[in-house]
Order: structure tokens, then sequence, then C-alpha cells
């Protein structure tokens, strides 16, 4: 965050970038999600399934490009193996997503924020001694400022953030 930032800026920020507002807020205020923040996890869960599904057939697809010919058995099982891992993981994460927004529960973890990047694995965000991977960039939070995290807790994932005033 940047310093001249006053904390009305800061805010209007973080729920642009988070792509949340107001009726968004007062639902997870109230420990439920927003019909918006259900749309965007069945959709996250669906582009999960897919990405499954296509990342299972790159590497069939891989093996055959570059396979010695002809094929060899243990060839045919190491990629649908490869597949099948894939898919489970899409589809592991496609019914998370889908059972989070059919509950519909959130809840909120208030406290100061620690933000960091773990290598390539992504952005992480640590609240009230549990980790959530950030969906996107973390430069942008203020480390150390108490905020209200609102978790789609079937999901593991964070659905809005705010700070806490």
């Amino acid at each position: 965050m940047s310093e001249d930032l006053s904390p009305e800026e800061y805010r209007a920020q973080l729920l642009q970038r988070w792509k949340i507002d107001e009726p968004d807020l007062a639902a997870n205020r109230a420990g439920v999600l927003s019909e918006h923040q259900k749309d965007r996890l069945r959709s996250g869960g669906t582009v999960n399934l897919v990405l499954g599904i296509v990342l299972g057939a790159g590497v069939i697809a891989l093996v055959l490009a570059v396979g010695t010919k002809p094929l060899k058995p243990v060839q045919y099982v190491l990629s649908t193996l490869a597949f099948v891992v894939c898919l489970f993981l899409g589809s592991f994460e496609f019914r998370r997503r889908r059972a989070a927004a059919s509950a519909g529960v959130v809840e909120c973890l208030t406290g100061p924020i620690n933000v960091r990047m773990q290598g390539r694995a992504g952005w992480y965000l640590w609240v009230g001694g549990t980790s959530f991977k950030l969906p996107t960039q973390g430069w942008h939070l203020a480390n150390g400022l108490a905020h209200h995290v609102y978790v789609a807790p079937k999901a593991k994932a964070i659905v809005g953030i705010e700070p806490a005033s």
C-alpha cells in the first residue's frame, strides 16, 4: 500500500482490486456469501475443472508427440495416470468451490495481516494464524494493518477483505 493513501482511498482501492462492493461486504458481515460471490466461486470451480482437463490432455498430446514410436505400455500407463491426476485435481477444486457456494457460509478472521510471496507458489496472506493463497498479487495490501478477512471455509478461499476500522 502506498503511504500517501488515506484510509478511505486505501479501502476503495482494496474493494476495486478484489472486485467486491458494499452489498458483498454487507452479506459477509452477516456471515453469508452474496450472490455475486457465489457466482464467482462456481465459475472459479468450472475454470479449475476445465484447466485440469486441458492440462491432462496436454500431457497425453505431449507423450504422443515426442514419445518414441511405437509407444510402449509404460508410456500409455504414465500418460493416462497423469491425465487422471489432473482430472482429479480439477474436479476436487470444482466440487469444493461448488460446495462452498451452496453452503453460502462466510467466516470472518480479524487481525493484522502479513502478506508475502512464497517463491513460485505465489502470494499468501496470513491472518489469525491461518494462511490463504491470494487470488491476486499482494503488493497492494498493507502488511501489519488490521483487516477483516472473509473466508468461504469449504473452499478455503478468501471472498472479501476490508480494513478493520
